[in-house]
This record gives structure tokens, C-alpha cells and sequence, in this order.
């Protein structure tokens, strides 16, 4: 399906002679033409806002895509009230949310992931959590997850198991690197950091599957779907939410 022989991302076209990666699931489709383009987060998605020089006063704040701009690549993000205007409100004043306009690169997706091999704590490994932040520097996110000791948990008796389960007591923001999540299905990307396909560098688009590496592989690649004719394969240090 895809030309090329893998390394850090293999490109397929539907119109280059290479037949374009078929896109099965139905998360992942724009329906042929009908929802959002490949390369949009959708609407309602929760962001956290980052990197803002100009208005460093809105760094770290919570919110929600409420529609892409395409003609000048902006999101409008409809912004929670920050923690001391919440204070305002509650010693009698108003609080709003604030609508604003935002480059997709000033925003992290606060999207579910799944923890995965985990060395230092393996008993984390295979939880859902919640992207809460992510260091540029370290290049490594936190992710927030609930988690409950399983030794405790099998001593009680299964009324409480039951309830545990569906509301766990405890939650635990983690730093892990990209190689210990795996982002959904259905999730935007940007592609970084491709040595051999540097014209993808920079560009936006959904992810559609996740391929393993097998036996003796070197850990998988998502498939990530820039339009409906162009699709890659790269690896997760490839991809930023």
C-alpha cells in the first residue's frame, strides 16, 4: 500500500501510482467529503493553551475548539474562566468564558491516550489517562490517571471492587516520553522531526490506525492520514497532539 521502504515515514497517493492506504474505520473518515478535513481537530476537543509569548497571561488555561479559521490557520477556542477570575465570581463579581483566536501550535489536545511499557512503574502500564501538558524541552507529557493499588483492590469484597473500578479513588499525573502512549484513532497530529520525508514536516493530519512492529520490530507506527489522498507512516516521536 504505502511507497517507500519505511524508515521515519512512508507516503502513499492516490495519485502517484501508488494506491492510497483504505480507510476503514469510520472514526477516522471525513464520510467521504462530509465532516471535518483530515487536518482539523474537531469540534469540542479540550485544549490547553501553550507557548504564548504575546499573552503569556493565557498560558495554561483550559478550553474547547469551537471552529478553524482556514483563512488565516487560526482556531477559535472558547477559554474557561481563569482560577482568579473564578475567585472574582465567587466574592460576588461575573465570570465568562473567553473566546479567542489561537495557531494550532499555541495548543495541546487534552486527549485520552493509553499508558504503555512502562519500566519504572509497570504497574501503571496499560491504564487509560488524560494528556495534561507537555515540556518541549524534555519532550515528554504529563498524563493524568487514575489509578488504584491492584494488591488493595483484590482484598476487597466485589460490591466494593465494582465501585472502585467505576469511581477509582486516586489519580496520578505521570511524565512519560511519546514512546510510553498510544494516542487514539480519530486523533489530530503534527508530524515533526521526519529525516527522510522532510516535506511532511509540518503538516497536520488525522491518525486512522496504529501499525505493531512484530516480533524484533522497533515498536510500531501510526498511519496518519493528511487528506484523503496522502497518508504516512511514522513512528510516535514523529507526531505532536
Amino acid at each position: 500500500i504505502f511507497g517507500g521502504g519505511g524508515g521515519d515515514g512512508s507516503a502513499s497517493s492516490a495519485g502517484g501510482g501508488v494506491g492510497a492506504a483504505p480507510n476503514n474505520n469510520a472514526q477516522a473518515s471525513n464520510n467521504n467529503g462530509v465532516g471535518p478535513p483530515f487536518n482539523e481537530i474537531r469540534q469540542g476537543t479540550p485544549v490547553v493553551t501553550q507557548n504564548l509569548v504575546n499573552s503569556p497571561e493565557l498560558n495554561g488555561r483550559h478550553g474547547q475548539i469551537v471552529s478553524f479559521d482556514s483563512s488565516n490557520g487560526r482556531y477559535l477556542v472558547r477559554l474557561q474562566p481563569s482560577t482568579r477570575n473564578q475567585a472574582s465570581s465567587s466574592s460576588g463579581g461575573s465570570a465568562s468564558a473567553t473566546t479567542v483566536a489561537m495557531k494550532p501550535e499555541k495548543l495541546l489536545q487534552m486527549v485520552r491516550v493509553k499508558v504503555h511499557s512502562l519500566q519504572s512503574q509497570p504497574q501503571l502500564n496499560g491504564l487509560d489517562g488524560q494528556i495534561r501538558s507537555y515540556s518541549s524541552e524534555r519532550d515528554r507529557y504529563v498524563v493524568r490517571v487514575a489509578y488504584v493499588d491492584q494488591e488493595v483492590f483484590r482484598s476487597l469484597p466485589p460490591e466494593m471492587q465494582l465501585e472502585v473500578s467505576l469511581h477509582p479513588p486516586e489519580t496520578r499525573d505521570i511524565s512519560v516520553s511519546c514512546n510510553n502512549i498510544r494516542i487514539a484513532v480519530g486523533t489530530h497530529v503534527r508530524l515533526e522531526g521526519l529525516e527522510q520525508r522532510v516535506q511532511w514536516n509540518g503538516k497536520y493530519g488525522r491518525i486512522v490506525k496504529w501499525i505493531d512492529g512484530g516480533e524484533g520490530g522497533d515498536g510500531g507506527r501510526y498511519e496518519v492520514r493528511l487528506s484523503r489522498q496522502y497518508a504516512v507512516l511514522v513512528k510516535p516521536q514523529n507526531v505532536r497532539l
